[in-house]
């Protein structure tokens, strides 16, 4: 016959480990409650850092768009003005070659108006035209140089009294003749500008392009 003290102990542990069981499930549930919030918090966390990272993405591509087409407008603005400096450099040229003649038939009048040959800013088109175009740089060098001395002799002659000018034949002829040079050589080099290509220069011309 078994002791009931026995069976009150047995009683007791297996109460005892019930409880037990109860708290471990309730701490189990608790931890699981917990992590549960955390992962939900970092859930959202990970939600809201994606959404900026989204958004900052399309401002990012926002601004790059917004970039690429200022650049595009820039960089079509910058080539018409490109062409419009050859344009004016072609000008230029030719307004050289038709004041270059007139004073040809020019140089015995009695008129002593202002001596000159050279367009406004010839010494600015010039240097652009060298930056253009590298492999011209000392044919168009020798040209300037030689328009300059040529409107300077212009200016000495033109200074002196019409009678003076009437007996020196030989030096009217000999300036004329170089007021035609520079005529000619003004319309040789816008020739071969022209030829070269504005805005489609060649390849090794255009890897030493320098833009205005």
């Amino acid at each position: 016959m078994s002791s009931p003290f026995l069976s009150q102990t047995v009683s007791d542990w297996i109460s005892l480990a019930a409880i037990a069981g109860c708290v471990m499930l309730l701490l189990l549930f608790k931890v699981n409650y917990f992590c549960m919030r955390a992962a939900k918090r970092q859930a959202k966390a990970a939600t809201e850092q994606a959404a900026i990272a989204l958004l900052a993405a399309q401002l990012a591509k926002e601004r790059a768009d917004s970039a690429k087409q200022s650049l595009d407008e820039m960089m079509h603005w910058a080539e018409v003005a490109r062409t419009l400096r050859k344009e004016t450099a072609v000008e230029t040229l030719e307004v050289l070659s038709r004041s270059a003649r007139n004073w040809v038939s020019g140089l015995l009048d009695e008129d002593t108006y202002p001596a000159t040959i050279m367009p406004r800013a010839f010494d600015e088109v010039m240097a652009f035209l060298m930056l253009q175009f590298p492999s011209m740089q000392e044919e168009i060098r020798q040209f300037q140089g030689k328009v300059e001395a040529t409107e300077n002799t212009l200016v000495a002659f033109m200074e002196k009294p019409l009678s003076a000018r009437e007996i020196a034949p030989r030096i009217s002829l000999t300036l004329g003749n170089r007021l035609e040079q520079v005529a000619v050589a003004a319309e040789t080099i816008g020739r071969k500008i022209q030829a070269l290509g504005f805005g489609s220069p060649s390849e090794s011309e255009q890897s030493r392009l320098v833009h205005f």
